[in-house]
């Protein structure tokens, strides 16, 4: 024997542990290899890849939930992470509390995702008691992990006391009105909370009504969710009466309930005092034409709502034309989302009326409303006139050969428009040539969605040639266009010729190997572009 000793941890070189410390994933780092010796921890201290180890999202790995205790347990000794995801790990009680200790004692950790963890009440409860402790945690996310009215309870106290957490997130936990309650007794104090998520809680119209009593005096609030929450009209009545006072909650979202037109009155008339909300998120809520009206009554007054979310409410083309009766002296209103609200040719003609006029609007979707060729004809001729709308989404609009065509002559003389949805229109080769002529001539479209058509390889020729002349476009999505092999290759051709698109989506096109290597060979010397297809398994 030679007598040479057999290197061990306490004498194997830096250089060879921070080799094999580069075939470990960082939790892997974090889980076997710290704290196993002091030499040990001081190399990890001054690995590169551990020092810059700020955020880490463990529900991209498949953890047994062994693994995930030992994480948690072992993350008591890290003093780099900044932002932690645990979605659905399964952390269970003991997991939640190894990862309260952490908590009590970690001097750097802001964000921590808890979603869907089956922390149990005794684990939640440590977790919440930990939160008296730590000193950095800004973001708390802990939906779909059932939370009773006790620990909400000793959360709302908790928050009393808290001066660092400005994002809380608790949908879909079981909270009831009870638990509302707590929460909103602990708003009333406090002053740090900025966002507030408790969509599909069940709090019904007396837990809007806990709530609305706690913005009246809350003055720090900015967001507030409250998504399919059994809201009707009375606990609309109540959260209105509370926006007539309050003067800092800027956004609410009370999509999927029951407001109907009445509840939605009362919030139109408190739109019209109020001076802070600039979104508001009405979509789901059977508001019908009546509903509309009365919002718009409250735009015509109203200077500060710059975002209004009305999708799925039936609002027909009665409804549509109050709104663009608004519109017209409206000057605040940005973003109008009215998809799937049952518009046809009236409504949008009214609609397109307004846009010749107004001169705030940046953003119209109103996709979901088979609004036929004449409709988007009408839309057209106002593009024709309007320079401030940036978006326009008509997604699922049926718009035809007629359609294309009066978008196309728009966007050769239109100056503002920046975005196009048209996804789902069953454009085929006709359509696309009468967009692509366009496209080689507009100066401002940068994002086209064209997903879901029926471009085939020839309508993928006309684009390419679009292509090869436009310097503006930097994203098309063409997914499911059966462009084919033929396709893939003439948008290639014109990839190579073109340096300003940067994203191309043409996922499920059938492009087979061969048509993917005519992409990959086009990328060659190309710094910035991303094309999405077919994974090499699939093709």
């Amino acid at each position: 024997m030679s007598g040479k000793k057999s290197p061990t941890l306490p004498t194997l070189p830096i250089e060879l542990v921070y080799r094999i410390l580069d075939y470990l994933k960082p939790y892997e780092i974090m889980i076997s290899v710290h704290n196993v010796c002091a030499r040990l921890n001081s190399i990890i201290d001054t690995y590169q890849p551990y020092q810059t180890l700020h955020n880490l999202d463990l529900q991209h790995y498949s953890l047994s939930k062994q693994a995930a205790l030992y994480f948690v347990n072992a993350l008591k000794f890290n003093r780099t992470l900044h932002t932690l995801r645990l979605w659905r790990i399964d952390l269970g009680v003991q997991g939640a509390k190894y990862l309260a200790e952490s908590l009590k004692i970690h001097p750097t950790l802001n964000t921590l995702q808890l979603c869907s963890n089956n922390l149990g009440a005794e684990g939640t409860k440590s977790l919440i008691n930990a939160l008296k402790f730590n000193q950095t945690l800004t973001t708390l996310r802990l939906s779909e992990n059932s939370i009773c009215a006790e620990e909400a309870k000793d959360l709302a106290d908790v928050l009393i006391r808290n001066q660092t957490i400005n994002t809380l997130e608790l949908y879909y936990t079981n909270l009831g009105t009870v638990g509302c309650k707590y929460l909103a007794d602990g708003l009333k104090v406090n002053r740090v909370i900025t966002t507030l998520e408790l969509s599909i809680n069940g709090i019904a119209a007396e837990g809007a009504k806990y709530l609305a009593d706690a913005l009246k005096v809350n003055q720090t609030l900015n967001s507030l969710q409250l998504y399919s929450n059994k809201v009707d009209a009375l606990g609309a009545k109540y959260l209105a009466d509370s926006l007539k006072i309050n003067a800092t909650l800027n956004t609410l979202k009370l999509l999927c309930n029951s407001l109907g037109a009445e509840g939605v009155k009362y919030l139109a008339d408190a739109l019209k005092v109020n001076r802070a909300l600039t979104n508001l998120e009405l979509g789901s809520n059977g508001l019908g034409a009546q509903g509309a009206k009365h919002l718009a009554d409250a735009l015509i007054d109203n200077h500060t709502l710059n975002t209004l979310s009305l999708t799925c409410n039936n609002i027909g083309d009665k409804g549509a034309k109050h709104l663009a009766d608004a519109l017209i002296s409206n000057r605040a209103l940005k973003t109008l989302k009215l998809d799937e609200n049952g518009l046809r040719t009236e409504g949008t003609r009214y609609l397109a009326d307004s846009l010749m006029s107004n001169q705030t609007l940046t953003s119209l979707e109103i996709g979901l409303n088979h609004l036929g060729p004449e409709a988007v004809t009408y839309l057209s001729d106002a593009l024709k006139m309007n320079q401030t709308l940036h978006a326009l989404n008509l997604y699922n609009s049926s718009i035809g050969a007629q359609g294309a065509q009066a978008l196309a002559d728009a966007l050769k003389v239109n100056q503002a428009l920046n975005t196009l949805n048209l996804k789902r229109n069953i454009l085929g080769t006709e359509e696309i040539r009468y967009l692509a002529d366009a496209l080689k001539i507009n100066r401002t479209l940068e994002s086209l969605d064209l997903n879901d058509n029926r471009i085939g390889a020839q309508g993928a020729k006309y684009l390419a040639e679009a292509l090869i002349s436009n310097r503006i476009l930097i994203s098309l999505e063409l997914e499911m266009n059966h462009i084919g092999v033929e396709g893939a290759k003439h948008l290639a051709d014109a990839l190579k010729v073109n340096q300003t698109l940067n994203n191309l989506n043409l996922r499920s096109n059938g492009l087979g190997v061969e048509g993917v290597k005519y992409l990959a060979d086009a990328l060659i010397g190309r710094k910035f572009c991303t094309i999405k297809c077919e994974s090499w398994t699939n093709v």
